[in-house]
Protein backbone atom coordinates (compact mmCIF):
# COMPACT_ATOMS: atom_id res chain seq x y z
CA UNK A 1 0.00 0.00 0.00
CA UNK A 2 1.05 3.52 -1.12
CA UNK A 3 2.66 5.63 2.08
CA UNK A 4 0.00 8.30 1.46
CA UNK A 5 -2.99 5.83 0.93
CA UNK A 6 -1.83 4.12 4.39
CA UNK A 7 -1.69 7.15 5.76
CA UNK A 8 -5.06 8.74 4.95
CA UNK A 9 -6.63 5.79 6.48
CA UNK A 10 -5.38 6.08 9.53
CA UNK A 11 -6.41 9.60 9.51
CA UNK A 12 -10.03 8.77 7.99
CA UNK A 13 -10.54 5.96 10.82
CA UNK A 14 -9.09 7.77 13.74
CA UNK A 15 -5.35 5.45 14.48
CA UNK A 16 -3.57 8.68 13.73
CA UNK A 17 -5.24 10.83 16.56
CA UNK A 18 -5.30 7.34 18.78
CA UNK A 19 -1.62 7.13 18.12
CA UNK A 20 -0.27 10.50 18.00
CA UNK A 21 -2.18 12.24 20.83
CA UNK A 22 -2.65 8.68 22.98
CA UNK A 23 -6.36 9.16 23.11
CA UNK A 24 -9.26 6.51 23.30
CA UNK A 25 -11.13 8.34 20.53
CA UNK A 26 -13.72 6.64 18.34
CA UNK A 27 -16.20 7.56 15.59
CA UNK A 28 -19.76 7.07 17.61
CA UNK A 29 -18.30 7.81 21.00
CA UNK A 30 -20.06 10.14 23.56
CA UNK A 31 -17.58 12.89 25.27
CA UNK A 32 -17.65 15.97 27.13
CA UNK A 33 -15.54 19.46 25.78
CA UNK A 34 -15.60 21.99 27.60
CA UNK A 35 -18.41 20.84 30.02
CA UNK A 36 -20.71 20.28 26.89
CA UNK A 37 -22.44 16.96 25.84
CA UNK A 38 -21.00 15.78 22.55
CA UNK A 39 -20.39 13.36 20.29
CA UNK A 40 -17.38 12.23 17.61
CA UNK A 41 -19.03 12.26 14.05
CA UNK A 42 -15.28 11.62 12.63
CA UNK A 43 -11.76 13.00 11.81
CA UNK A 44 -11.05 16.11 10.00
CA UNK A 45 -7.02 15.73 9.80
CA UNK A 46 -5.64 15.60 13.36
CA UNK A 47 -8.92 16.99 14.67
CA UNK A 48 -12.18 15.36 16.17
CA UNK A 49 -15.07 16.68 14.02
CA UNK A 50 -18.19 16.62 16.47
CA UNK A 51 -21.44 17.19 17.20
CA UNK A 52 -22.35 19.08 20.66
CA UNK A 53 -25.66 16.98 22.05
CA UNK A 54 -27.43 20.04 24.00
CA UNK A 55 -27.35 22.35 20.99
CA UNK A 56 -30.51 22.68 18.03
CA UNK A 57 -29.10 21.59 14.81
CA UNK A 58 -31.29 24.10 12.93
CA UNK A 59 -30.12 27.10 15.34
CA UNK A 60 -27.41 29.61 13.96
CA UNK A 61 -23.87 28.16 13.29
CA UNK A 62 -25.53 24.41 13.66
CA UNK A 63 -24.18 21.96 16.29
CA UNK A 64 -20.99 20.26 14.72
CA UNK A 65 -17.44 21.38 15.46
CA UNK A 66 -13.80 20.67 14.96
CA UNK A 67 -11.38 20.50 17.95
CA UNK A 68 -8.51 19.67 18.93
CA UNK A 69 -7.90 16.19 20.42
CA UNK A 70 -6.32 17.12 24.13
CA UNK A 71 -7.89 20.81 24.22
CA UNK A 72 -10.66 20.38 27.16
CA UNK A 73 -11.63 16.57 25.94
CA UNK A 74 -13.24 13.90 28.68
CA UNK A 75 -13.35 10.93 27.23
CA UNK A 76 -15.03 9.65 29.84
CA UNK A 77 -14.51 5.57 31.11
CA UNK A 78 -12.40 5.11 28.04
CA UNK A 79 -9.61 7.19 29.21
CA UNK A 80 -8.81 4.97 31.78
CA UNK A 81 -9.22 1.85 30.02
CA UNK A 82 -7.54 3.00 26.98
CA UNK A 83 -10.18 0.90 24.61
CA UNK A 84 -12.80 1.32 22.44
CA UNK A 85 -16.36 1.14 24.36
CA UNK A 86 -18.40 -1.77 22.73
CA UNK A 87 -21.64 0.61 22.94
CA UNK A 88 -20.04 3.31 20.34
CA UNK A 89 -18.59 0.69 17.96
CA UNK A 90 -19.78 2.00 14.53
CA UNK A 91 -22.11 0.67 11.82
CA UNK A 92 -20.95 1.94 8.78
CA UNK A 93 -24.00 3.15 6.36
CA UNK A 94 -23.51 1.71 2.79
CA UNK A 95 -26.21 4.14 1.01
CA UNK A 96 -28.64 1.29 0.64
CA UNK A 97 -32.14 1.71 1.93
CA UNK A 98 -33.30 -0.85 4.07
Amino acid sequence: MAPSLAMGRKIDNGDYVREYYQVPAYKGQDITWRGRRARILGFDLAYLHIELIDIDPLAEGGNETVVHPTWEVDYGPAAQTGEHPAEHQTVEYDGADA
